[in-house]
C-alpha cells in the first residue's frame, strides 16, 4: 500500500508543472533519491508522461497532456 501512498504524493507533487531534482523530491517526501527513481518507474509503467531533463535546470517534470489523457482513460475503463 505504501508503494500506491507514495506514488500518489509523487504524482501530485509534479503535477505543479516546474520540475524537481530527485535530491529535492527525496526531501520533500522523506525518502531516499533511489526510492524516488523506484516510484517514478512505477508511474511510469501505468503510462505516466514523466520526463528527464538532465544538467543544471533539468529534473523530472509530468507532461500534464499525456496525464490528462490517462486520468480519463483510468476513469473510463472503471466505469
Amino acid at each position: 500500500m505504501a508503494n500506491i501512498a507514495e506514488s500518489i504524493k509523487l504524482l501530485g507533487i509534479l503535477s505543479s508543472g516546474r520540475k524537481y531534482k530527485a535530491k529535492e523530491l527525496g526531501e520533500r517526501l522523506g525518502l531516499k533519491e533511489s526510492s524516488i527513481r523506484y516510484y517514478i518507474g512505477i508511474l511510469r509503467e501505468a503510462e505516466f508522461q514523466i520526463e528527464a531533463q538532465r544538467g543544471a535546470f533539468g529534473g523530472y517534470y509530468l507532461d500534464k497532456k499525456s496525464t490528462t489523457n490517462i486520468i480519463l482513460k483510468i476513469i473510463d475503463e472503471t466505469l
